[in-house]
């Protein structure tokens, strides 16, 4: 193995940077003594790699567009997309922070329109702002009518957490609420007023 010259690496170290992650990798692995500085330069691109679809104008955020988007389907009325925005808002996510308040209207009209997972979503925003005891029983009728409806892995975990933050206050009218509100949403019952959640924004 020929050994290595120290000043004509580091003359090449440029050039070597610009031809992409491949040179990187050449230059730790003559550094290291696993290849001659012929072998690196052998295993370098002759032509650099060209861009792929590189987009015309400006760069947008798909992660900000697809929630851009999926904020107006809610905001028109889709159930689903209701949920899903305000599990965004009750959890946060790269784009936006936590948001409770922006959470609530979104998780509501889709629990009300039987989204059971944004039902059970609604009594964790509930109790995660608020501990006062008319909050836990609001929560406890929320968490009680997603177990109801569908008592999923997700239901029964709101459920329980509503009543561990209760700490002793008695649930029960919240949770006959619930109920209530069930046996009323498996009527076909379904609130009437507002067409989306965003016009309580």
């Amino acid at each position: 193995m020929s050994t290595l010259d120290p000043n004509k690496a580091i003359s090449n170290v440029a050039v070597m940077r610009s031809r992409g992650v491949i040179a990187e990798v050449a230059l730790m692995l003559v550094l290291g003594g696993w290849l001659t500085p012929g072998m690196a330069v052998s295993a370098l691109p002759t032509e650099p790699a060209a861009p792929a679809d590189t987009p015309s104008g400006e760069w947008v955020d798909p992660i900000a567009l697809n929630v851009a988007n999926l904020r107006n389907r809610a905001c028109a009325g889709d159930v689903s997309a209701s949920a899903a925005i305000g599990r965004l808002y009750l959890f946060g996510n790269g784009t936006f922070e936590r948001d409770l308040s922006r959470a609530m209207p979104f998780l509501r009209y889709s629990g009300e329109r039987g989204n059971n997972q944004a039902a059970a979503d609604y009594a964790i925003s509930l109790v995660t702002a608020s501990r006062e005891p008319d909050i836990l029983l609001r929560a406890a009728e929320w968490a009680k009518f997603s177990v109801y409806r569908n008592p999923t892995y997700q239901s029964m975990q709101a459920l329980q957490l509503v009543k561990l933050a209760a700490k002793g206050v008695d649930l029960s009218a919240g949770l006959q609420a619930g109920a209530r509100r069930a046996i009323l949403a498996n009527l076909g019952t379904v609130p009437d007023g507002e067409v989306g959640p965003c016009r309580s924004l």
